[in-house]
């Protein structure tokens, strides 16, 4: 509960695309197939913190790739949101073709320490703490998480941010 914000001004493209260097290299040695056309991300100069930002980001691709099984597929997209949606105007979007979330357990999925116990992710290993430090990321930023099952399999979290575009004579 003591987690504040640190924020600075960022190209909104690099901070998108700066997580997959990290990820890629997991999804490879797993035989996943990682999707993101990172020449289509948003540009321009945005106000947020870099890190928290981007420890969000590589959360959601994290559990991605170790929920999907080799073969699958897991989509990252950034998106501007003009007009802006309940204050909202960038979407982060992971999206994955892996086992998905109980019906029931995603009622508790932001408790702290909550992981769900299936078949299918026996060899999973976490903390089931970041689901818990994505939320409190996002609710820092004004913004919002939401994950929910896609129809024929996997999930798919969104996390929509106020980040307000910055002239570039405001990056200075």
């Amino acid at each position: 509960g003591k987690m504040v914000l640190e924020p600075e001004i960022v190209d909104s493209a690099e901070l998108g695309a700066t997580v997959l260097e990290v990820i890629r290299p997991v999804a490879r040695d797993r035989g996943i197939h990682l999707v993101a056309e990172v020449e289509r991300f948003p540009r321009g100069w945005v106000r947020v913190d870099r890190l928290k930002l981007q420890k969000v980001i590589l959360n959601l691709l994290s559990n991605a790739v170790k929920y999907t099984p080799p073969g699958g597929t897991v989509r990252y997209e950034v998106a501007v949101i003009d007009p802006p949606e309940d204050g909202c105007s960038r979407r982060y979007i992971v999206s994955d073709d892996g086992i998905g979330m109980g019906a029931d357990f995603l009622e508790n999925l932001y408790e702290p320490f909550a992981q769900e116990m299936r078949p299918e992710a026996r060899n999973v290993t976490g903390t089931g703490l970041g689901l818990a430090i994505v939320k409190r990321i996002a609710a820092l930023h004004g913004g919002s998480v939401e994950l929910r099952n896609r129809s024929g399999g996997g999930l798919e979290a969104r996390i929509c941010l106020p980040l307000g575009l910055l002239l570039p004579r405001d990056a200075n």
